[in-house]
């Protein structure tokens, strides 16, 4: 907020990230209005009146229509009846106007989905066309960004897909490939009705093309573009593992009983033993000659499994035209499902990693193909990276 009298004075006085809903000053006697083209607040006894700026301290234009409906807004605030007159009116309103005031209901209310259509879906719509051109060919170079206007959606996925379009933008393997694999991952947390029919099915051609780039996107793109063509088909379920094994009998030895999940490229192998350990086994092949190129942008592919309620990490090595590794873990004590709900990753994602999320996969028996890996990875990493000193831990017990 900036007073509308002096353009130079501090916003928020001189507290810019201060939210006034949350300051004593704006509890009472405050309504929205319109001075000079701009959203401002009135102080209905006093007539103070301040203006609303965006985040470049930039007053926020405003049309007669959208007052008359910010001021039905505030009379049931934020339980509000959305109208389609009232919904086309905002959507005609400027940017910083609508992410504001989604922003706001989603922190204090419970807008409904069609709602976040006002949101710029077009530039969602058109970037994705632009990286699909990309995609196919070099001559096209996207330009659209989406920046944070459609934070208020959740599951930030156009924030990943800003990164799988500088990547491209700028020639950068690693950060395409990381945004690439954010956006699949992040689709599966995304509301889908709060996004226009139009831009879902932009993103979801576009996910379709993703694994022709990276292979082993394969079943999360699809994943994400079932999702958001709201398609029935589930896909691939996950494989419920029982942890009871049968009888002994007259068999010596540990006792094994394998259960497998495919979800092409990867097929995962749950094997349930007599000694209380679950080895999970993760393999991938690709066509011919794609290994290569796939593990340079990836660093090391690490995988996650879902036991459970738990993801564990398994770092793959590359052998020809196949990626494969092995974790064991502590078995269960009840049935479980094992499944693949989200990509792999690679060096860079692990860099952003805590100890937290680490210690489960790195066990005392872990087997020395499996250390190696880690270690390949631990190079990768800064000097103060949690990884070194877990590792050193292991030195001892693993060698």
């Amino acid at each position: 907020m900036r007073p509308s009298t002096d353009l130079h004075a501090n916003v928020n006085d001189g507290d810019e990230r201060a939210d006034a809903r949350h300051l004593p000053y704006f509890a009472h006697g405050w309504r929205h209005d319109r001075a000079d083209g701009a959203l401002v607040l009135v102080h209905e006894r006093t007539g103070t009146t301040l203006v609303e700026v965006d985040e470049t301290a930039t007053p926020i234009r405003i049309t007669r229509e959208g007052v008359r409906v910010l001021r039905r807004l505030e009379d049931m605030w934020p339980h509000a009846p959305w109208d389609a007159e009232s919904i086309s009116v905002l959507a005609g309103e400027e940017r910083p106007l609508r992410y504001l005031l989604l922003a706001r209901l989603v922190a204090e209310g419970d807008p409904p989905p069609h709602l976040f259509h006002v949101l710029p879906w077009e530039l969602v719509t058109r970037l994705a066309g632009q990286i699909r051109a990309t995609l196919r060919g070099p001559a096209s170079v996207p330009d659209t960004l989406l920046r944070h206007w459609f934070a208020p959606a959740g599951s930030r996925f156009t924030a990943a897909l800003d990164q799988l379009a500088a990547g491209l933008r700028f020639g950068d393997a690693i950060a395409a490939r990381v945004g690439a694999t954010a956006l699949c991952g992040r689709i599966s947390e995304l509301e889908a009705a709060r996004v226009p029919s139009s831009t879902r099915e932009a993103m979801s051609l576009l996910l379709r093309d993703l694994p022709g780039r990276d292979p082993l996107l394969t079943p999360f793109a699809s994943r994400g573009a079932r999702k958001l063509m709201e398609s029935s088909d589930p896909g691939e379920e996950p494989t419920r593992v029982q942890t009871m094994l049968a009888p002994a009998a007259d068999t010596l030895g540990v006792r094994r009983r394998p259960d497998r999940l495919r979800k092409p490229p990867f097929e995962v192998e749950a094997v349930v033993t007599s000694s209380g350990v679950l080895e999970l086994s993760v393999a991938a092949r690709l066509d011919p000659g794609r290994a290569g190129s796939v593990a340079e942008v990836y660093g090391v592919v690490v995988m996650r499994v879902d036991v459970g309620p738990r993801t564990f990490l398994i770092p793959l090595e590359q052998r020809a035209d196949e990626f494969s590794g092995m974790l064991p873990v502590r078995l269960p004590s009840d049935e479980f499902d094992v499944d693949v709900t989200m990509p792999a990753i690679g060096a860079s994602e692990v860099a952003d990693l805590r100890e937290e999320h680490l210690i489960p996969s790195l066990p005392a028996n872990l087997p020395l193909p499996a250390l190696r890996r880690w270690r390949e990875l631990a190079a990768m990493m800064s000097h103060d990276h949690a990884l070194h000193a877990l590792l050193d831990r292991l030195s001892g017990d693993v060698l």
